[in-house]
């Protein structure tokens, strides 16, 4: 096979130029790289940009979306036994500990007026002390806590401690109340309702005293809400004085009248009640 003229022959490089052509593909290769960190650490920027927080509850200043919202409701409508009062220290810090990082938790008294302001609000902080290092992360979790609501919730235990019987007790008004509630629409996800009480409503618009469980028509306009995807627990606390009025067929009529808005629902006395798996629970011999 005859070659081809010489000057249609690629021409071979020198030494010099070949390691000039070298050097010239590893500096664009270098820019290259070097662009794609700039890039990434943009991204990063944006992404991960410190987000301002609230100094006082923990929970972020301008969410970009909804959080998720865990509403602890306590009955300060009577004088809480001293052991339900451990009840309802271990079950807001339990809410608190399960809710995911950046949930909201809030923490309100049922009182005779359910328009008067007592809330307590937490947001759920990051809890990674150091990479792998579980005892410094549940440190953390317990010191941030307390520094953020430990003083408030010390005071409310002691104003449920010395409560005295109000003249009403007006628990599904303040259900409605929490519904109505802008952070605590349709539009926030995972959505817990959490009520520690007798669960003997009475107020104008209806009383479990007249034994009947039943709501006038008036009454459901009233306070009816749409509970639909609402986690709702009911934190069933037993009292000698209402022994005539407590029991399976009042726990049944709670039941079936938040089931009946939409709502899931689980009625008992204990941590976890009503969830699938067992969640970690945060007692004082935890702390």
């Amino acid at each position: 096979m005859r070659r081809p003229p010489k000057s249609l022959r690629p021409r071979e490089l020198s030494k010099r130029e070949a390691e000039a052509a070298k050097k010239r593909r590893l500096a664009i290769g270098i820019t290259v790289a070097a662009s794609a960190v700039v890039i990434a650490f943009g991204v990063m920027a944006v992404t991960m940009k410190p987000v301002d927080i609230d100094k006082t509850t923990g929970c972020p200043l301008r969410p970009d979306k909804p959080l998720p919202h865990t509403l602890v409701m306590i009955d300060g409508t009577d004088r809480l036994p001293v052991r339900e009062l451990d009840y309802a220290e271990a079950l807001i810090r339990t809410e608190y500990l399960n809710l995911p990082i950046g949930g909201r938790l809030t923490v309100a008294s049922i009182l005779a007026d359910p328009d008067t302001p007592s809330e307590i609000v937490i947001c759920r902080m990051p809890d990674r002390a150091k990479a792998g290092d579980i005892s410094s992360n549940d440190a953390k979790i317990r010191k941030d806590f307390q520094k953020v609501a430990g003083v408030r919730l010390d005071r409310l235990r002691a104003e449920l401690a010395s409560g005295e019987p109000q003249r009403a007790s007006p628990i599904r008004e303040m259900i409605a109340v929490a519904m109505d509630r802008p952070d605590f629409d349709s539009s926030v996800p995972d959505r817990r309702l959490v009520i520690l009480s007798d669960f003997a409503q009475h107020s104008d618009a209806a009383s479990d005293y007249d034994r009947t469980f039943a709501l006038s028509e008036e009454a459901h306009e009233l306070l009816d809400r749409d509970l639909s995807e609402v986690a709702v627990r009911l934190h069933y606390v037993r009292r000698a004085s209402l022994s005539g009025l407590q029991g399976a067929r009042h726990k049944q009529a709670w039941t079936s009248d938040l089931e009946d808005l939409g709502a899931e629902v689980a009625v008992g006395h204990g941590l976890n009640i009503g969830e699938r798996g067992e969640r970690p629970i945060w007692t004082r011999s935890s702390q």
